[in-house]
C-alpha cells in the first residue's frame, strides 16, 4: 500500500513538471494506492488552475473509466 499525496497527481498531469514521467507511471501501474479524501479536490483545483480545464482533458489523468473499488478499509484512532 502506498499513500499518494497531491503532488503526485499534479506532477502526473503537468508534462512540464520535472517528475512527470515517474508520477504518471506510478499512477498507471500501481494498484495499491491510497489517497486521503481531501487530496482529490485539492489536486483537481491545482491542476485546473495550472493547466486549465481544456488541457486537463488531454492529461494522463483524464478519467476514461472508473475503477471498481473492491473493498474499503476503515480504522479508528
Amino acid at each position: 500500500m502506498l499513500l499518494v499525496d497531491t503532488g503526485v497527481f499534479v506532477s502526473a498531469a503537468d508534462r512540464n513538471e520535472p517528475r512527470h514521467g515517474e508520477c504518471a507511471a506510478l499512477l498507471r501501474t500501481r494498484t495499491d494506492l491510497v489517497v486521503a479524501a481531501s487530496v482529490i479536490p485539492e489536486a483537481a483545483w491545482l491542476i485546473e488552475n495550472r493547466l486549465g480545464a481544456a488541457d486537463l482533458r488531454n492529461s494522463p489523468l483524464a478519467i476514461t473509466e472508473i475503477p471498481q473499488v473492491s473493498s474499503w478499509v476503515v480504522s479508528r484512532v
